[in-house]
């Protein structure tokens, strides 16, 4: 296991994603990704739950990149599996916001933070999600790479995992 792997708890790094790959790659009632987008699409989507842990100050507003998004999309549609997850990673329910960067003033919101997410990825991991090229060039890939108008509100996550650890329940650098 790489050092970048081993920074993710074991809560993130445990994940069963094996039903979110098979939809990103089937042709007919997935994504039709190849196996090598669909396997950095989840690389990244872990890490964005990394950061979606960490990172829960009111002020910092966190936005996956397109193809990030598009993995938590199919990990929402399993809704028994995202509550599990989610209970498992932050003990409790992490909300998806797809409103945010709508309404005036929003496309600026929006960039602002896009760019500090990918800042935090750089922080945390050394690399930068901008940087992927499974999905190679044209449109498919410059939509991939825009920062997504979804975000999450981690603010009522991170209080209940602070109560877990409080608790003695879980500890946050192992769990």
């Amino acid at each position: 296991m790489t050092a970048v792997a081993t920074k993710l708890p074991k809560s993130i790094r445990n994940l069963d994603l094996s039903g979110i790959r098979s939809k990103l790659i089937d042709d007919d009632d997935g994504l039709g990704w190849t196996e090598a987008q669909a396997d950095e699409g989840l690389k990244w989507y872990r890490r964005f739950l990394f950061l979606s842990r960490k990172y829960t100050e009111p002020e910092i507003q966190l936005v996956p990149m397109r193809f990030i998004d598009e993995v938590w999309h199919q990990h929402i549609q399993d809704t028994k599996a995202y509550l599990a997850a989610c209970n498992t990673v932050f003990g409790a329910f992490m909300h998806h916001d797809p409103y945010f960067g709508v309404g005036p003033g929003g496309e600026e919101r929006l960039e602002a933070a896009g760019q500090a997410t990918n800042e935090l990825f750089v922080e945390e991991f050394g690399e930068s999600p901008r940087d992927t090229i499974v999905f190679g060039n044209g449109e498919f890939a410059a939509q991939m790479g825009k920062s997504h108008g979804c975000s999450h509100d981690g603010h009522s996550s991170r209080y209940a995992f602070e109560k877990l650890i409080s608790h003695g329940f879980v500890n946050e650098f192992t769990s």
